[in-house]
């Protein structure tokens, strides 16, 4: 038995769902400059990120600010260049607590299984345009 204060866990969960954190990974360009980055695994500047993306590079330099600034991109100076690269152990980190925080606070009953497709009186689950039946 977890020993830890269930108001710990809570006030952990608070701190981890950061909603920078969130924000910058929550836009599509800003996911391709990290699976770009993870690809190459290598330190890139901000040119040879836009390469492969479909806007300005003066609006990808944003994405990388905003990338940076959440901790998720490391950016290094050499000479007039800004080479950035993938943080990964801190994002591995932070993604895998933010995974343990829930695991500890939030009961296995929250999660709804095959067995149980109860639903509130009332509610609905919408299907999609595209589903069948």
């Amino acid at each position: 038995m977890n020993a830890e204060p269930k108001h710990a866990r809570k006030e952990d969960l608070d701190r981890l769902l950061s909603p920078q954190l969130f924000k910058a990974i929550g836009d599509p360009n800003r996911i391709a400059i990290l699976r770009d980055l993870s690809k190459r695994c290598a330190p890139l500047t901000v040119g040879q990120i836009a390469e492969g993306l479909p806007v300005d590079v003066s609006v990808v330099s944003r994405h990388l600010a905003l990338l940076r600034d959440a901790e998720i991109l490391i950016a290094r100076k050499e000479g007039k260049e800004v080479r950035y690269s993938l943080n990964s152990r801190n994002l591995i980190g932070t993604l895998r607590a933010i995974a343990d925080a829930f695991e500890a606070c939030c009961p296995e009953e929250c999660v709804m299984g095959d067995e149980t497709n109860a639903q509130p009186k009332g509610s609905r689950i919408r299907k999609s345009k595209g589903s069948s039946r």
